[in-house]
């Protein structure tokens, strides 16, 4: 069926004929002329957006000055969105029917004849005439169908897009910035919880047993005598176990010094450790002794010696000895804890440590 195509600008009256349909321009609205109203047609369909357009590439980002990081170029652009489809015409709506023309009035009754005046008599009052028929209303005009929505146009592409500029070239690297000033100390963390004691020691590092110690201020002074002499420095001790050690430990304070007023060397002075009265812990193939040193200046000397004794089980004494390698000469001396003058004085000490192995 072919569109409608109304005239423009009709005049009051104006007729239009299409598709076997009469209407009639009211001076507002074509109508129909008692007919249902034809549907209007289907809106065509919108034509497809077109592609939108590649975004132009990013410029390239200038080099930074040196210290700068250098600009990013600007990323291209978005390709533009295609132009949406047109939407396609609504159906032009059917006009609706006219309302059928009212009735007309009825034509009025007659008036009655008055009477006639009697002597003192009322003259019959006259009929009153009927009403008019009333008129028919007229049918209402059947409502003309809908035109049709036209169909929605095609949504158009998206456009691509646009490349993704260059990388500007990355600025020379600034200088080292100046080190910061030192940030407050913070508070104290709360102490950790006490750890669990180590097991002992494997070896010569195992448990101390017990620690016996001895030390003496007393002096010794011997003219001619060459020694050995006991210093007064002795320790017992009971070992639990054969496989325990004895650590030995002693300082003693000592000089051998001539009676006149030269200094000079081969003035040896020596202390050795003993074991229940044996020599132990000594040198070989000499003046064997646990240690020696030459006081050749007439003064005090330390000897500091420690040795690990496998003695045995039970009860063992330690103790230190001195002597010197002069000649028996009354113009040699032998002293302990003091200077040959008696102006100088020192303590000696003696320490045993049992080791549980």
């Amino acid at each position: 069926m072919a569109a409608f195509d109304f005239p423009n600008s009709p005049s009051n009256g104006d007729t239009y004929s299409a598709n076997g349909i009469d209407w009639i321009y009211n001076g507002n609205v074509w109508k129909k002329d008692a007919t249902a109203g034809v549907k209007g047609q289907k809106g065509e369909v919108g034509q497809k957006g077109q592609k939108g357009e590649v975004g132009e590439k990013g410029q390239k980002g200038e080099i930074g000055d040196k210290g700068q990081k250098g600009e990013i170029g600007p990323t291209g652009g978005s390709g533009g969105a295609g132009d949406k489809g047109q939407k396609g015409e609504v159906g032009e709506k059917g006009q609706k029917g006219e309302i059928g023309g009212t009735g007309g009035t009825g034509d009025k009754g007659e008036k009655g004849q008055k009477g006639q005046d009697g002597n003192d008599a009322t003259g019959t009052k006259g009929q009153k005439g009927e009403a008019g028929a009333a008129a028919d209303k007229g049918q209402k005009g059947e409502i003309g169908n809908t035109g049709g929505t036209g169909g929605t146009g095609s949504k158009g592409e998206k456009g691509q897009k646009g490349e993704v500029g260059a990388t500007g070239s990355t600025g020379a690297k600034g200088q080292k910035g100046e080190i910061g000033a030192q940030g407050v100390q913070g508070n104290t963390g709360s102490t950790g919880s006490k750890g669990q004691k180590g097991e002992a020691a494997a070896g010569t590092n195992g448990v101390v047993k017990q620690v016996l110690s001895s030390s003496t201020n007393g002096t010794q002074y011997y003219r001619y005598y060459q020694g050995p002499i006991d210093t007064g420095l002795s320790v017992t001790i009971n070992c639990a176990d054969a496989n325990n050690k004895i650590l030995i430990q002693y300082d003693i304070y000592c000089a051998a010094t001539t009676g006149n007023s030269s200094f000079g060397g081969g003035r040896y002075v020596a202390s050795r450790l003993l074991r229940n009265n044996s020599q132990i812990a000594a040198g070989t193939g000499g003046n064997n002794e646990s240690g020696q040193t030459d006081t050749g200046n007439d003064q005090l000397d330390c000897h500091s010696f420690s040795f690990l004794d496998t003695p045995g089980a039970g009860n063992h004494t330690y103790k230190v000895q001195v002597r010197h390698y002069l000649s028996g000469s009354y113009s040699n001396y032998l002293v302990v804890n003091r200077s040959r003058s008696g102006t100088y004085r020192a303590r000696s000490t003696l320490t045993c440590s049992e080791i549980e192995i």
